[in-house]
């Protein structure tokens, strides 16, 4: 996978670090984490390049000595290569800190259910959420973007960065004309999680199948949602 697409899959990094380690502070946290059964996201690295190579997806859901115990991968074939993967990378987000580390899986036999296992990492690195920097959101979890046009025809676009100010947003069934400086009104922010924010975008830049462009709310209600949407992913 091209270093270009990798990058999508990343959180960008940021000066606010909200690390963890030591046993205490780790169990402390991953409890919480299993209480709350939040979402995981496993990625696959290349042997050589480093790029992303596969993503899964997983939720935790419950500590158990020194490791932690996660559901089964999905798609379900990443449960077969345990045995071929070595390191895997595990993000996920949790009160507006998103966080990862690396580590390996195993097998846990739980009556009649597989689960799945790793040890504790001996650190966790956290960056706390920071509207001002670029986000990329995973292929797993899309933010889409709604235009309407002559008040019925929908045209839908995927977002490829976002963050506070501006939005990259990408359309692969054809683009509508847009002009320089075009002011369009009453887009819809759609997150994963069904949450929806109504922005009017002041377009900057038209390339053959994609736009950059400000993100202009309406208000400070909607501002604070579509902040309250991005901390959350």
């Amino acid at each position: 996978m091209p270093a270009f697409f990798a990058k999508m899959f990343s959180f960008r990094s940021s000066n606010l670090k909200c690390n963890i380690s030591g046993d205490n502070q780790l169990r402390d946290h991953f409890q919480i984490l299993c209480h709350q059964n939040i979402p995981c996201y496993l990625f696959v690295e290349g042997k050589y390049s480093g790029d992303i190579v596969a993503e899964f997806q997983s939720c935790f859901i419950k500590v158990d000595k020194n490791s932690v115990i996660i559901d089964n991968l999905i798609p379900n074939h990443g449960n077969t290569l345990l045995d071929k993967i070595e390191t895997w990378q595990i993000r996920y987000s949790c009160n507006g800190i998103h966080y990862s580390f690396k580590t390996h899986l195993n097998k846990h036999q739980n009556n009649s259910t597989i689960l799945l296992e790793f040890p504790f990492p001996k650190l966790v690195s956290g960056n706390l959420f920071n509207p001002d920097e670029d986000f990329y959101p995973t292929p797993s979890k899309p933010i889409f973007a709604y235009f309407v046009f002559n008040q019925t025809k929908i045209i839908s676009g995927e977002v490829m960065s976002i963050n506070n100010h501006q939005i990259s947003i990408q359309f692969k069934n054809g683009m509508p004309r847009f002009s320089q400086n075009q002011i369009i009104p009453s887009v819809e922010i759609a997150f994963p999680n069904q949450e929806k924010v109504i922005v009017n975008l002041l377009l900057r830049g038209i390339l053959k199948n994609r736009i950059t462009a400000n993100l202009k709310f309406r208000n400070p209600e909607d501002k604070e949602n579509f902040l309250t949407q991005l901390g959350k992913y």
